[in-house]
């Protein structure tokens, strides 16, 4: 089997990483690990402490500022470190968030905005250069001509005349 349970992901991921201790019902005990990454609905541990799937899960995740929010999760996908290794990630736990107050609940949604701040933003196009069909409207400054547009066009030199024919000289 490659991955251990269904995958049926319905919110975005981003790749984000804050300190998280957490315990399964068949752990003896909270473990400190970190996040993988976080969406709306949940969050990746990776780990190789295994749980089932359908497990709970205590998880307190502590934000930057020190505190930490207290979530129930279940734990929805179990990824082996040797499936995950051949697409080059660790293996670990898919957890889906499934109780939380109303106020640990906003401030998980607080984080989830956080990572989403933190992704990098793809390079944006320049804008179009103008064109002939932007013509300013009466009143309006011309806007200048771009240095490249206004530079003469090379040309290649004109053809060389043909060499004159030899002399013929006359007896």
């Amino acid at each position: 089997a490659e991955a251990l349970g269904p995958r049926r992901r319905m919110d975005m991921r981003y790749g984000y990483e804050v300190r998280v201790n957490a315990r399964c019902s068949s752990w003896p005990r909270f473990v400190q690990l970190f996040t993988g990454d976080i969406s709306r609905g949940g969050l990746f541990v990776p780990t190789e402490q295994m749980a089932k799937i359908g497990e709970r899960i205590q998880v307190d995740l502590e934000l930057p500022d020190g505190t930490s929010v207290p979530l129930t999760g279940e734990v929805v996908n179990v990824i082996p470190d040797e499936v995950a290794m051949r697409a080059g990630k660790r293996g670990g736990l898919g957890i889906k968030i499934v109780e939380g107050t109303p106020e640990t609940r906003a401030r998980f949604n607080q984080l989830v905005e956080a990572a989403i701040a933190a992704q990098p933003r793809p390079h944006e196009p320049p804008p179009p250069q103008t064109t002939a069909a932007a013509v300013p409207r009466p009143g309006e400054p011309v806007p200048p001509i771009p240095a490249a547009a206004a530079a003469p066009v090379a040309r290649p030199p004109p053809p060389a005349p043909p060499a004159p024919a030899p002399a013929r000289s006359s007896r």
